[in-house]
């Protein structure tokens, strides 16, 4: 008798180890759900080269149209718990997703955002059957149940409108109660500038797109929370450098396996962007094989 229950406890005390092992090593998918219930603000304070941010860049992108619904959707369904848009203004003024200020890449129509009304602009294609999203429609599609990371494009804009798309940025995301659930990013340090300080919306975290340089490390502003590197030109001592200065680390943008190897076995950034979230998130074990 004294066998059995001996052997009772051995199985179920291994079991047990295995179960927790399973909870230390592997996020699955349930557990990035619940990244999407948290703040943004909560998720950060709990990220480090352990634990990494990734970003769904610009969705899934291999398999469906660049800021699309069905791209966000399969990011989700990968176990995205923030995806990315790019914002810029139309010719009226509008915030549309779109990474290119000309369209032609994306949809095959030789488009301007910049010189183009929003009424316009809604009718021009995807590729997959839905329109140029605004940013309000991704907002209202998605609502509070799933994260943002959004990117101030600037169209090349310069002189006093060149911010414009910053403070445009932070009334819709003040419109649409997302404060505490989206980053924004900026290859501009005028324009974080801008965002932080005329928007009222200094609770936002920051991530500024950054030169891989140890000047432009030194220079960048304080109030920033995340300087974003290009993985090609990142080295240890540049990612050392951004800690120094009490910066979170970003790389963008991790399209490959081996881009996830060095990444995470050499640079260990506290986030990251990519092109392949499930792969991503399997190379760090948050996803059962």
């Amino acid at each position: 008798m004294k066998f059995i229950v001996l052997v009772a406890i051995l199985v179920v005390v291994t079991i047990g180890g295995l179960l927790v092992f399973r909870y230390l090593s592997n996020d699955s998918k349930d557990s990035q759900a619940t990244l999407r219930s948290r703040t943004v603000s909560a998720i950060i304070k709990s990220c480090d080269p352990q634990h990494p941010i990734v970003f769904s860049h610009r969705g899934s992108i291999y398999d469906n149209p660049e800021h699309s619904f069905a791209g966000y959707d399969a990011a989700i369904r990968d176990g995205s718990a923030f995806i990315e848009q790019d914002v810029m203004l139309s010719k009226d003024g509008k915030l549309f997703v779109t990474h290119d200020d000309n369209l032609f890449r994306t949809t095959g129509r030789n488009i301007q955002v910049s010189k183009t009304s929003a009424k316009q602009l809604r009718t021009v294609p995807l590729g997959n059957g839905e329109k140029l999203h605004e940013l309000a429609d991704v907002f209202k599609h998605y609502g509070n149940k799933i994260h943002y990371i959004i990117e101030a494009k600037h169209n090349n804009v310069v002189g006093q409108n060149a911010t414009e798309v910053d403070r445009q940025l932070a009334l819709a995301i003040q419109k649409f109660g997302q404060g505490k659930n989206v980053i924004v990013q900026d290859s501009s340090v005028e324009g974080l500038k801008a965002f932080h300080a005329e928007s009222g919306m200094g609770t936002v975290p920051l991530l500024y797109l950054g030169p891989a340089s140890l000047k432009s490390i030194e220079q960048a502003p304080s109030f920033i929370t995340f300087y974003s590197m290009n993985i090609a030109q990142t080295t240890p001592q540049l990612m050392s450098a951004v800690k120094q200065r009490g910066f979170l680390t970003d790389l963008w943008t991790l399209q490959e396996y081996a881009d996830n190897r060095r990444a995470f076995k050499d640079l260990h950034p506290d986030s990251v962007f990519t092109n392949e979230t499930k792969i991503t998130l399997k190379y760090l074990n948050r996803v059962s094989e």
